[in-house]
């Protein structure tokens, strides 16, 4: 199967649940208003991208390389983070509900996140040491090994961290 490659494209209130993504490459694009629940992202590569008020519920993301892509005001309900590619995994989140995701065992150390949702999240053997957490709600998550050093959580709510 060809391997799709897409710069500077923008995709604006599609309904990519029936269609999915093409595998492939997608350098500098935004989504804007995108429905992809459920939809299976794995393999693809985001570089550079930049999704807004997009639901990602439930996707798949198996292989799947998010460089630099940025996520303002999206939903991503019960994704497994953790099946993403870890070698080039630096998104960013902002206004986010990210309720019943996984962050098994990732690596976020030192990023900033802002009113961002985390309720029931999966945060077991994370690294988010040195991470600042602006506004954001916990309730429910859970933190078993979590290296918390220098994170700031300050301003944030809902979280139960047993020494």
């Amino acid at each position: 199967m060809d391997q799709v490659i897409s710069i500077d494209e923008k995709y604006t209130s599609q309904d990519f649940r029936e269609t999915g993504l093409p595998a492939g490459l997608f350098d500098s694009c935004h989504f804007s208003n995108c429905n992809l629940s459920g939809v299976d992202l794995g393999g693809i590569k985001f570089m550079d991208c930049h999704f807004t008020e997009c639901d990602l519920s439930l996707v798949k993301v198996a292989g799947t390389i998010f460089s630099d892509t940025r996520f303002d005001g999206c939903k991503l309900f019960g994704v497994q983070l953790y099946d993403a590619n870890q070698h080039t995994f630096t998104p960013m989140f902002t206004v986010c509900i990210m309720d019943n995701c996984s962050f098994y065992n990732i690596k976020f150390k030192g990023r900033k996140f802002v009113r961002d949702r985390f309720r029931e999240a999966d945060f077991s053997g994370a690294d988010i040491s040195g991470s600042i957490f602006e506004e954001c709600d916990f309730s429910g998550a859970m933190f078993d090994g979590t290296d918390l050093r220098k994170a700031d959580l300050h301003t944030s709510s809902g979280f139960i961290i047993y020494i």
